[in-house]
Order: C-alpha cells, then structure tokens, then sequence
C-alpha cells in the first residue's frame, strides 16, 4: 500500500515539459513494482481470470496503436498504448492484492499530501485565486505545484467525489466529520483553479448520487440517510450563494469576461470541436482506425479540443471511441440498480464525474496523473468483480 500511495502522491506532485514527461514514469513503473509484490505475497490465482470487455477495449487500444507506426513511423503512440496497458493491469492487480478500500486510502492520502505540499509551497497563489485576482493575462487561476489548472480541477475534483463516498458510507460522527472535512477541502482546489468542467462534474456526480439513493431509501440509514435529507439544505444553500455572492461566484468561475464567458464558445473549443469532427470524418483510416495515441495534440494537427470523446475519436476511430465509453457506462448502469454499498456508491460518483467531466477535459483515459490512474484502477475491478472476489 505504502508503494501505491507514493506513486498517486508523484503522479500529482510531478508536472514540467522536457525531462518531466520521463520523469512521470516513476509513478508507473512504482505501480508495477506494487502489483508484482502484491501478486507474489498473496499467491493471486491467475488461471481463474476471464477476459471482460474492458480487456478486449485494451487489447483494442494496443493494436491500433500500431497503425501510426506502420503508416507514418511514429514510435510514440506504439509506446504509449503499451505502456497504458500495462499501467491499467498493474493498477488492477494492486487493488486485487491489496483490496480496493485500500487504493481508496492510498489515493485520499496522496491527494492530501499534494494538497498540503502545494499550500505550504504557495499559501499566497492559492489565496490569490480565491480572492478572484486578476492579472493582464486575465483571471488568476490556481497552478498546484505548477500543474494546469483544469488538471487541478481534474485531480482534486475526483478526489472530492471519492472522499464524499467514504462520508456516505462512514460509521461513527469522527469519521463523518473528517471525511465531511475532506470532502470541502479537496473541492476547494476546484474553485481556486477556477475549474469549471470539474465543479460541473462534481455537482452532477452529487445528483446521480442522491437519485440513486433515494431509489433504495428503505433499506438505508446512517450516514446514507443523512445525505439525501441534506440534498435540499444544498440547494438552499447554493440558491444562497448564488443570488446573495453572485457576483463573487460569477467572477471566480468567469461566466462573464470575454476570453472564459458565456459567449466566448466555451474558451474557443467550440470552433475547434468542429474543425476536429471535420478532420475525423474527411479521413477513412482516422475514422475506422485512429491516428494514434497522444496524436490529438495540438504538435500534431493544429487543434485543440480538450474533449476526451473527441479526442479518443482521433486516435482510435469512432467505432473503438464508442466502445470505450460504451464500458464504463456498462458498468455504471449495473452498479445504479444494484442495492446501494460502499462500491457501488463509489462506482456511481467516480463514473459520473469522469463521464461528464470528460465531454470539456482530456483525461478520461491517460497515464500521467492520479486521477484518471484511480478512475482506470476502479473501472478494472468493477469488470473483473468475480475474479477480485475470489482473491479476496
């Protein structure tokens, strides 16, 4: 767990171009080393694993990586699908070995360390953003240990999600105030970053969760219970904020100024959406094949969309892309009709925020923070559910 827990807290520690892309493979190869530890002290019987459909999508991923090497000679996006699958499966197997309650302690842990590292290191960015500063380059928006600020959003705004699961299935008032305190602070990062696709992802995992709640309000109680009566003291207190510190709110998130506003066509993605869509469909091999991994840079073809549908659309073809979000949704649906549990709530608020952060954000899959890392970890365990029981 220690080893797992290290490697979250490098993947949101280390950012930079250059030497800082090589240096982001430590936190993979330390989930690799994790996993081939974990597999050998619990004996993990291998020959009881069935193929699911996320490893036919993996296997999918790798293969068509291959086609920019074939065509264009590009070795990158080859690298890159290998050493996502074997991220993805080292992922998988820590949470086998070490339990998935675990992996949650272990990202928690290291989404706090990150926390604390970037406030200690810049107490006076981070109260800047908050205090809605704005600079000839536009609004001051917070860059934890230099990361991007919709990465931060990224990064903390999953981790407020996975902190409010354990809030909701937390026994005892200490560890419902602690993880009530978690679940505040993490989102805190969101706001300073002024992170919109993530505060938006954050809130509508929230609703997901409390509808899927009060589908089975009979057989809850607890904490469970006390999240669904909050649900109207939220929007009470949302409808508070809004219409009493509206001007605050509009202008730390932006709604109005004329390079993030309403009507700036959501930063400019909006042109580039379409100019993507055009250069998918005006290919036959981009569109059934892809163009491979990492190619939607802008190095590349000139647009940047930050859409992960877009995105995965460009480097695997429409038809793996639908595949791709077609897993997660598969497992999402299952996980909202069966009776509430830990994971089953975990599964809920992580997915949700994922799939709808991803429609304005390029991580939905990746290997480079801890995020996404949790979110694949997660997405493997729930595919392999029988096969993670049985090592249990």
């Amino acid at each position: 767990m220690f080893l797992m827990t290290i490697s979250f807290f490098l993947q949101g520690a280390i950012h930079g171009d250059g030497g800082g892309d090589l240096f982001r493979l430590i936190p993979v190869a330390g989930f690799f080393v994790a996993a081939i530890a974990g597999v050998a002290k619990k004996n993990i019987s291998i020959n009881v694993f069935v193929p699911r459909g996320i490893d036919v999508m993996l296997f999918v991923f790798v293969v068509l990586s291959f086609v920019p090497l074939f065509f264009d000679s590009l070795v990158g996006p080859s690298f890159y699908a290998v050493l996502f699958f074997m991220t993805a499966y080292s992922l998988f197997f820590c949470s086998v070995a070490y339990g998935l309650n675990a992996a949650v302690d272990s990202f928690l842990i290291a989404s706090l360390a990150v926390l604390v590292l970037s406030v200690v290191t810049d107490f006076s960015g981070l109260a800047s953003a908050l205090s809605v500063t704005r600079t000839e380059n536009g609004l001051l928006r917070y860059m934890a240990l230099g990361a991007h600020p919709n990465l931060v959003g990224h990064n903390f705004g999953l981790a407020t999600v996975v902190a409010l699961s354990r809030f909701v299935c937390s026994s005892g008032w200490k560890n419902s105030v602690i993880y009530l305190f978690l679940t505040v602070l993490f989102f805190v990062m969101p706001l300073a970053a002024s992170s919109r696709g993530s505060i938006l992802a954050v809130a509508v995992s929230f609703f997901f969760c409390v509808v899927y709640l009060r589908l089975w309000k009979g057989s809850l109680s607890g904490a469970v219970s006390r999240l669904i009566s909050f649900w109207p003291v939220f929007v009470l207190l949302v409808f508070v904020v809004v219409v009493l510190k509206h001007e605050y709110i509009f202008d730390l998130l932006e709604f109005d100024t004329a390079e993030r506003g309403v009507g700036s066509g959501m930063t400019g993605r909006g042109d580039n959406w379409k100019l993507m869509i055009d250069l998918i469909f005006d290919s036959p091999r981009v569109l059934f094949l892809g163009a491979g991994f990492r190619t939607w840079d802008d190095s590349f073809y000139g647009y940047a969309t930050d859409s992960s549908y877009l995105n995965l659309m460009w480097e695997i073809g429409v038809f793996a892309a639908a595949f791709a979000v077609f897993v997660p949704l598969l497992a999402l649906k299952k996980c909202f009709f069966l009776k509430p549990s830990c994971v089953s709530i975990l599964v809920v608020l992580v997915f949700v925020y994922m799939l709808i952060e991803a429609f304005v954000a390029r991580y939905l899959y990746g290997v480079g923070n801890p995020a996404t890392s949790f979110f694949i970890l997660l997405l493997m365990s729930v595919n392999h559910w029988e096969f993670f029981v049985k090592n249990k």
